[in-house]
């Protein structure tokens, strides 16, 4: 990837800063009416088609949440900008996630393709007058589009795009954006009048090339007992530890343990390892193996960045056909491919944790939990939901035994939950009858996942 400006220096200004980027490769949304047979999710009419983004697009919006995170900027920024467009909201979704920020479209009244909708040039004049209600000092990631990006970077803060190199348009154009490789940063004064600070080129690394060390809270170094909830393999799934010592003088010294959902250790002995000065170590289980779920144990008196990284079985390209497709996408051939990984960071550790919710079954779209009882005692884990109102709607509960381990949908976890349903989950833990013991404390990763999608989802700790 391009190397950009150092975040310090970024950070000593007091005046806004914004990211522009185009939204990742697009393709044309299908939905299965039969078996081998998909047709594209269009309005009746057929004047307006989803479009999300493909395999190579999701790689993208990887490497720029990557970018963010490498630069030190993944939890500076305070607004996340797009349209009434699905692909400029999952562009920005991994640095949604990472950043816990809420991405706001504009408009916001009239999804893409709904009744009313409006295109992406009739959204511009929205965009541009969210960018200028910024306030002072903000960070914010605008995604928008080809025909779109330049003329609202002009519109809000000034910026003439008429350079080539710094601003590349497409063959035969003046204002089209060429490419979707391109990040701009650019600052803002007081007056409301932007300065191109960096054009950066994001170049895609090849899957593998990279273990993504620094992702998510990851980035932050950990010390003494911590754990990952979730740390299962077999039957091509396999979870793969990755311990790096930040340090470029002294070497760490760490232990890592295996248990089963049972508590019980999968190994005789736990493993231990010197990791020298700016050194590593992986730990993977094994894929070929009968499914088995269970946790991780990692001690480090030393600091350490520690990830996890969740990968499932590649599935093969299928082959589809269309019942009605529109005359200029008819020869188009369409390749899917599940999202092969997922990187996060080390389980939150807390008595009570609260989660956003997003859950969508008609799209295929749910969310797992893993909790691990990491104490010496029996808990009771208490979950509710509560609607985007605050109102608790849902509540179960689950007694986990001295160091056990769950790993559940959310449907499994409190029944019930309507197919669609966006709000808060809260997970407590508390003594399983009376409080005349501490309360003990639990490890909790959580994961949303749908067709061509895998993220964590941030967990806010209360107490």
């Amino acid at each position: 990837m391009g190397l950009a400006m150092p975040a310090t220096a970024m950070a000593q200004s007091r005046r806004t800063i914004l990211f522009f980027v185009r939204h990742a490769e697009p393709q044309t949304k299908l939905v299965s009416t039969g078996p081998g047979i998909w047709t594209e999710e269009c309005n009746p009419r057929r004047s307006c088609c989803t479009t999300i983004l493909n395999p190579l697009g999701l790689e993208r919006r990887e490497a720029l949440a990557q970018w963010f995170v490498d630069q030190g900027l993944a939890w500076t920024v305070t607004h996340l900008i797009g349209d009434n467009k699905q692909r400029t909201v999952e562009t920005l979704q991994k640095l949604a996630t990472l950043s816990g920020l809420k991405i706001q479209q504009y408009p916001r009244a009239v999804g893409e393709c709904d009744p009313g909708f409006e295109t992406a040039a009739g959204s511009q004049r929205a965009v541009v007058s969210a960018i200028r209600a910024l306030p002072s000092g903000s960070r914010a990631v605008i995604a928008n589009h080809t025909d779109t990006l330049y003329r609202i970077m002009s519109d809000s803060v000034g910026i003439d795009t008429s350079d080539a190199v710094n601003f590349p348009k497409e063959p035969g154009s003046t204002s089209r954006l060429h490419g979707f490789d391109n990040l701009w940063i650019v600052e803002v004064d007081d007056a409301g009048v932007g300065r191109l600070l960096q054009h950066i080129t994001l170049e895609l690394k090849p899957e593998g090339s990279s273990e993504f060390t620094g992702l998510g809270r990851a980035e932050n170094p950990s010390t003494g007992v911590f754990y990952f909830a979730q740390a299962g393999g077999g039957a091509g799934y396999t979870t793969t530890i990755t311990l790096s010592n930040p340090s470029t003088t002294k070497s760490a010294n760490t232990t890592i343990a295996f248990f089963g959902s049972d508590g019980k250790p999968l190994d005789a002995a736990a493993s231990s390892a010197v990791i020298p000065p700016a050194g590593k170590v992986t730990i993977s289980t094994g894929g070929q193996e009968p499914a088995r779920s269970g946790y991780a144990r990692v001690s480090s008196s030393d600091p350490l960045i520690a990830t996890a990284r969740y990968s499932l079985p590649r599935l093969r390209p299928q082959e589809v056909r269309f019942e009605s497709p529109p005359p200029a996408r008819a020869g188009t051939r369409y390749s899917f491919l599940w999202l092969p990984s997922v990187v996060v960071g080390p389980s939150t550790r807390a008595y009570v944790l609260l989660a956003p919710i997003s859950r969508d079954l008609p799209r295929g779209i749910e969310n797992g939990v893993a909790i691990a009882n990491v104490s010496d005692a029996t808990v009771r884990v208490l979950l509710s939901l509560s609607d985007s109102s605050g109102i608790e709607s849902l509540r179960s509960s689950v007694v986990l035994a001295p160091r056990e381990q769950i790993s559940r949908t959310l449907i499994e976890l409190i029944p019930g939950v309507p197919e669609k349903f966006g709000g808060t989950l809260r997970i407590a833990a508390s003594p399983p009858l009376f409080p005349i013991q501490s309360i003990e404390t639990i490890a909790v990763t959580m994961l949303q996942f749908g067709p061509g999608e895998l993220n964590e989802v941030p967990l806010t700790v209360v107490q």
